[in-house]
């Protein structure tokens, strides 16, 4: 049996919504912000946007393979990621405009964990760890994209 795990973050970026889905749209950009990702391969560009790819993920000492592809690519609005292996679901990025030119930024991951037996322990573990790994993802896009913007114009 398989144990469902839905997590949500979002953060205001101080830089401009279509700023913020280009650099989205650059797949090193958005798989670089995911501190437990240990390898991304074989990027291959879908016809309607997006991206499709393999993965090596760890939680803790276990490490999945999978692929992974953008099923919905929505310009200047979100980027949905549909994730197939040993964890399976999605992620979601959403990009909205607020005061001042600013972008919420919002990462959501639904996820499955395909172990057999998957006890509470390991469960509630695996849940902390996709939190915090949310949380570095958001702050790690949001440091990457407002340091991107400073450094724009300069030589």
């Amino acid at each position: 049996m398989a144990d469902d795990m839905d997590i949500t973050v979002s953060t205001v970026v101080g830089v401009p919504i279509d700023e913020v889905f280009a650099y989205l749209c650059d797949p090193e950009n958005r798989y670089a912000a995911w501190p437990s990702l240990l390898e991304a391969t074989d990027f291959q560009p879908l016809p309607k946007g997006g991206y499709q790819f393999r993965f090596t993920f760890c939680v803790g000492p276990a490490k999945y393979r999978g692929t992974s592809r953008d099923a919905e690519h929505v310009p200047q609005e979100r980027i949905v990621t549909h994730v197939r292996g040993g964890v399976s679901g999605s992620v979601t990025y959403e990009c909205e405009t607020v005061d001042d030119g600013n972008t919420r930024l919002t990462v959501r991951s639904q996820l499955r964990v395909a172990e057999p037996l998957m006890v509470e322990f390991a469960k509630t573990l695996i849940s902390r760890h996709q939190k915090w790994e949310l949380d570095s993802v958001l702050n790690n896009l949001k440091t990457a994209l407002e340091n991107h913007r400073s450094r724009q114009g300069r030589c």
